[in-house]
């Protein structure tokens, strides 16, 4: 997946359908890129980044965090409360998840399900092709970053503004580890990183 930045877009960008604030980075799939446009409809462009190809304007906010994108759906968080699945070909809305509060982080698609983290002190597991709810992970904070998945483990870790950071198995949803107990950790707010280390 080819990812640009920020920066780049507004030189990029030249038609007038075009026109809006990116608020961030795009990525691309099988010649399609898909833009994060700081207005209420969601744009898909060809590859040469000069033609719509198709545009979601079924949601009732902004939408200020990445989507994601597999090869039949994008999977696109909305401050209007709503994670909108849509149909990779023609932008047809194949399920909505509604929260309580603004989704504003970039989903995780894994295999059959969708991570997603949530204000309102959880991370979800979403069924990926329906959108149903598998089972939810309670932190003690807002979770406002993007998840992170250990394909060789099978874990997911987050962090919190509950001064934590957060493992479980993302097959059961069980609880692997919490770190920030009594401890000096201060609010997370951005992604995690992996770091190997040798001994």
């Amino acid at each position: 997946m080819t990812e640009l930045p920020v920066f780049l877009l507004p030189i990029i960008l030249k038609t007038e359908s075009l026109t809006g604030n990116v608020c961030s980075s795009c990525c691309e799939r099988r010649g399609l890129f898909i833009l994060v446009i700081l207005q209420t409809n969601f744009k898909v462009v060809d590859g040469n980044l000069n033609q719509v190809v198709w545009t979601f304007s079924g949601a009732k906010g902004w939408y200020q965090a990445k989507a994601v994108i597999d090869d039949e759906l994008v999977i696109v968080p909305c401050n209007d409360r709503n994670i909108y699945a849509l149909n990779t070909e023609n932008g047809e809305l194949v399920w909505n998840y509604q929260g309580d509060f603004a989704f504003i982080a970039e989903p995780v698609i894994v295999d059959d399900k969708v991570i997603v983290s949530a204000q309102d002190h959880h991370v979800l597991v979403l069924n990926r092709d329906t959108g149903e709810e598998l089972y939810r992970v309670a932190a003690n904070g807002a979770v406002v970053s993007t998840p992170l998945y250990d394909e060789t483990t099978g874990a997911v870790y987050f962090g919190s503004f509950g001064k934590e950071l957060i493992s479980f198995d993302l097959e059961t949803g069980d609880i692997n580890w919490v770190f920030g107990e009594n401890r000096d950790l201060a609010t997370i707010w951005g992604e995690l990183q992996f770091y190997l280390v040798k001994n």
